[in-house]
C-alpha cells in the first residue's frame, strides 16, 4: 500500500514563504521611494511589449496610466498618446495625463477617439470589468486594438497558497484573478477578439519577494533575475504570473 504524504506538514513553510514574499515586495518599494526595482530596470521589449505594434499616426488612449511612463512612451512613437488615471497622487504633471475616475464616470472621450488602448495591470482591480471594456470599446475606432495584461490566478504556487488556506491574490488590492480561459472569456463577452496568442508575462516564484528585497538593493542583480524568471517561463503561460493579450474592437452581432 502506497502511504501518501501528508500535505498539511508543508503549510507552514508555504505560510513562512508568503510572509516572507509579501514583505519583501513592500520593502522593495520602501527602499525605492515608493517605486518597485521593476520599473527602474532597463527591459526593452518584454516591459514595453506594446509599442512594437503601434503606428506612427495613431491616436492611443493608456487606462489607468499609473505615473504615466507607458503614456509618455507612447507619445514619442505615436501623434498622441493620453492617460487618465484615478489617483492625482502618482500622475507626472503633462498635459497628456489626465486626473479621472473612471470606475465612476466612465472615460472623458468621444466615442471611436483612439487607435489602441492600453489597460495594464489594471482590470484586476475594478469591481464592474464589464463596464470598463465596454467603455474601452466605445472609445476605440472600429477595429481598433486593446493592450491587455492580467494576472494569472492557476500556477503552481497559488494553488499552494490556497490549499495552506492563504490569500493567492499577487495584491490584495485585486478583485480578480484569472484563469487563461476566463481572461480570454471576459474579451470575446466584451465585444473584443483576439488579434495574437496570449503570452506569459514572467515566472512566478514563492522568492519573488526576496528578489524584489535584493535587487532593491542593487539593481543590476534585480535586472538579471527578472531576465531569468522572463527566460525561465517560454512561451507557456501555466507557471506565468499573468498573461498580456493584443485584442481587436469587433462588431457585435
Amino acid at each position: 500500500m502506497t502511504v501518501c504524504p501528508d500535505k498539511s506538514v508543508w503549510h507552514p513553510w508555504v505560510r513562512l514563504l508568503d510572509w516572507s514574499n509579501r514583505h519583501g515586495k513592500a520593502l522593495a518599494v520602501r527602499l525605492r521611494g515608493g517605486i518597485h526595482p521593476k520599473h527602474l530596470i532597463p527591459d526593452g521589449d518584454a516591459y514595453e511589449w506594446y509599442l512594437a505594434p503601434l503606428r506612427p499616426d495613431w491616436a492611443v488612449l493608456d487606462v489607468g496610466c499609473g505615473t504615466g511612463r507607458h503614456t509618455l512612451r507612447v507619445q514619442e512613437r505615436c501623434r498622441l498618446a493620453m492617460g487618465v488615471d484615478r489617483d492625482p497622487s502618482i500622475l507626472w504633471r503633462s498635459p497628456h495625463l489626465r486626473v479621472w475616475d473612471f470606475a465612476r464616470r466612465g472615460l472623458p472621450y468621444p466615442s471611436a477617439t483612439f487607435d489602441a488602448a492600453l489597460c495594464l495591470d489594471v482590470i484586476e482591480h475594478m469591481d464592474d470589468r464589464p463596464a470598463l471594456l465596454a467603455e474601452i470599446r466605445r472609445v476605440l475606432k472600429p477595429g481598433g486594438l486593446l493592450f491587455i495584461s492580467a494576472p494569472n490566478r492557476e500556477t503552481t504556487w497559488r494553488r499552494r497558497l490556497r490549499a495552506a488556506g492563504l490569500d493567492s491574490r499577487s495584491d490584495p488590492d485585486h478583485r480578480v484573478e484569472y484563469t487563461r480561459h476566463e481572461f480570454v472569456g471576459e474579451l470575446y463577452a466584451a465585444g473584443f477578439a483576439l488579434a495574437d496568442a496570449v503570452r506569459p508575462t514572467t515566472l512566478d516564484t514563492p522568492w519573488a519577494g526576496l528578489q524584489d528585497a535584493l535587487g532593491a538593493c542593487w539593481l543590476p542583480l534585480y535586472a538579471w533575475l527578472h531576465r531569468r524568471r522572463r527566460e525561465a517561463v517560454g512561451q507557456s503561460t501555466a507557471e506565468s504570473t499573468g498573461f498580456r493579450a493584443v485584442a481587436a474592437k469587433v462588431d457585435k452581432r
